[in-house]
């Protein structure tokens, strides 16, 4: 899609739905390792650091324990490693290491006084979420809905199968052409095209340019501060200017 036809589709956008690590936030990813190590540590199981990377980055998107299951065979093991998981995912130092990306608590800001509705679909835990929004400057209710893969139902599969955001369209009553979802992450974009919303890909997480583009991303930027220079935020002297 040309860029002038992507810019022309964003003037019809009145939803934008946020993924939160590597779009928000900054310092989670490495943390999210280390709670990892933890868990395996804690229930004596060695992985490979190479191996480890590589097989979370393939299941980023699943949950903690999905993840540590690939690791781990026994019912007793895993449910201990899961303890464990959480206990350094909930920790101060875990919750010390977030840092927004520059510009995201104005963008945010600046989206909401537009008239966006502003929503969010997330790998994070749904627990966490409220205080580390507000640990980079945001209020929490600024967004109008939020789905966690933690808030999954049993027989829902996350990113990037478009669940998430196609249980947000509807609780929000938007159409997918009038919205478009922000993440960092291969899977991100995949979700963001299974669901027909327009796909903006940020290089301050887990995805490359190169892969971005692979992925047909219908916009790339470097950060999430770049998202209203190029023309997201169409005003007019009501607000928004919509179809």
């Amino acid at each position: 899609m040309s860029t002038e036809s992507v810019l022309k589709r964003l003037t019809h956008v009145d939803c934008i739905v946020f993924d939160l690590d590597g779009v928000l936030f900054d310092g989670t990813n490495e943390a999210y390792f280390e709670c990892h190590r933890h868990a395996l540590e804690n229930v004596n199981v060695k992985v490979p650091e190479d191996k480890l990377r590589r097989c979370l980055l393939q299941y980023w998107s699943y949950t903690h324990k999905f993840q540590l299951s690939l690791f781990i065979d026994d019912e007793a093991s895993l449910a201990a490693a899961c303890d464990a998981y959480e206990e350094r995912l909930f920790s101060p130092e875990f919750s010390g290491r977030i840092t927004q990306i520059p510009g995201a608590a104005d963008t945010i800001t600046q989206l909401s006084k537009l008239g966006y509705r502003l929503a969010i679909a997330t790998g994070m835990h749904h627990k966490q979420i409220p205080a580390s929004l507000r640990s980079i400057g945001i209020d929490p209710a600024i967004f109008a809905t939020c789905i966690s893969v933690s808030q999954l139902p049993a027989d829902k599969l996350p990113k990037p199968y478009p669940y998430m955001l196609q249980t947000i369209l509807a609780q929000l009553n938007t159409a997918p052409e009038r919205a478009l979802y922000i993440g960092d992450s291969v899977d991100d974009v995949k979700m963001a095209r299974a669901a027909g919303v327009i796909a903006v890909a940020v290089l301050t997480g887990n995805m490359s340019r190169t892969e971005a583009e692979k992925e047909g991303s219908d916009l790339i930027l470097k950060s999430i501060g770049d998202l209203i220079p190029v023309g997201c935020a169409q005003e007019n002297e009501n607000g928004l200017e919509n179809s």
